[in-house]
């Protein structure tokens, strides 16, 4: 039973490690990215219950968990890591204390708005648009408030930028309009 348990909590991670890479892929070569996605767990989870003799309800429970874990973990840890940077601007004079706090209650707001596991069900123009209103109500709010873009959203960093892969190509842009370059 225990090595049942050990294996279980082992196929878990492998599983969220191979899935931080197959399922990018197979987001990209589809329009329509949530039949692919629900397919290759739904077949994964199949092929270790059967190569196992496991349960495949707790196989697929396991799984479950594990990346609802992992989501809350990485959610925490990004949360952790924007409070560090506020609290740096509040020591060093660039915000209030005050703002910080309108800052970190207008993100938890707009997370709310604009859910990224909601973006899943959306065509890409469409998730595009949604993160182009996030943009705007992000930049109409911070105008309102006083509160200068480049703290509030910051370049993307080293690696990120044009031509380098992945990100916000080149880092936010506070433009009405998005960059058109590849």
């Amino acid at each position: 039973m225990l090595k049942k348990q050990t294996l279980m909590g082992a196929f878990a991670f492998m599983i969220m490690g191979f899935t931080a890479v197959a399922t990018p892929m197979a987001y990209a070569q589809t329009t329509n990215a949530a039949p692919v996605h629900e397919n290759f767990f739904q077949g994964l989870v199949q092929f270790i219950s059967q190569k196992f003799g496991l349960n495949q309800d707790q196989v697929k429970a396991a799984v479950t968990d594990y990346s609802n874990q992992q989501k809350a973990t990485m959610q925490q840890n990004m949360q952790n890591r924007e409070k560090s940077r506020l609290d740096a601007l509040v020591k060093s004079g660039k915000i209030t204390a005050d703002q910080e706090q309108a800052i970190i209650t207008e993100m938890a707001a707009l997370q709310a708005k604009y859910n990224p596991a909601n973006m899943k069900n959306l065509t890409p123009a469409q998730r595009k648009q949604q993160m182009q209103d996030r943009q705007s109500d992000l930049k109409t709010w911070a105008t309102q408030q006083g509160i200068d873009l480049s703290i509030l959203m910051p370049p993307m960093g080293a690696g990120m930028g044009k031509g380098r892969g992945g990100g916000f190509r080149g880092g936010w842009k506070p433009s009405a309009s998005p960059s058109a370059t590849p």
